[in-house]
């Protein structure tokens, strides 16, 4: 359980997602941000834990897809984006503007909510039921959060640019170790979805 909910953080990404939302706190008061962050938190959760509910229902009865196509779709996209971040960084941070509203949905998608984190919900959902999945994915999103308020709270009290910028230094060292750790998520995902799917077939076929 407590090996679920970790990979669920690691697909949350607090490292990178802050890095991407340091415009935004600088813009807007604590409060602000505070509240923006909350609705993209709940949003969040209830896309989550939608998928750990039905998401093997939807996906396998209403669209045909099986949990494999999914593990390996989503394995391919977060190995993309690791290595994005891996030599890259944080450049090409998206500014978000509009009311509290849309600002939390963006956020929520595609920053939060991604494939793996998907996968991974819909894998709680079936391992685990509705129940732990809830404080599983609940815990997962209590982390993130603590780790984007914290560094809110650090962007928005610097004195000085210099400090800021040492600041982010910090979390884009976190960011690229967590990029590698992603990056190998990633291939076993594809791999074991690989595995997984010629299991299946070959259990159907006998």
């Amino acid at each position: 359980m407590l090996r679920a909910t970790l990979l669920l953080l690691v697909m949350l990404n607090p490292f990178a997602t802050v890095l991407y939302l340091t415009n935004l706190m600088q813009e807007r008061s604590r409060r602000e941000f505070t509240d923006i962050y909350l609705r993209a938190a709940l949003f969040t959760f209830i896309i989550l834990w939608g998928f750990a509910l039905t998401g093997d229902f939807v996906l396998d009865k209403m669209f045909q897809v099986s949990l494999p196509a999914v593990r390996i779709f989503g394995g391919i996209t977060i190995f993309m984006a690791a290595y994005t971040y891996l030599m890259q960084g944080p450049e090409g941070i998206k500014l978000f503007r509009g009311d509290v509203n849309t600002i939390a949905q963006h956020i929520a998608l595609p920053f939060l909510v991604g494939p793996g984190a998907i996968w991974v919900s819909i894998q709680m959902g079936q391992d685990f039921g509705p129940v732990l999945s809830l404080g599983m994915i609940l815990g997962a999103l209590a982390v993130s959060t603590a780790v984007t308020f914290l560094y809110a709270a650090l962007v928005q009290e610097s004195a000085g640019k210099v400090a800021l910028t040492r600041i982010m230094s910090y979390f884009q060292m976190a960011m690229r170790l967590n990029a590698l750790l992603i990056g190998a998520v990633a291939v076993q995902m594809v791999l074991s979805g690989i595995q997984q799917f010629i299991a299946s077939s070959g259990g159907a076929a006998g």
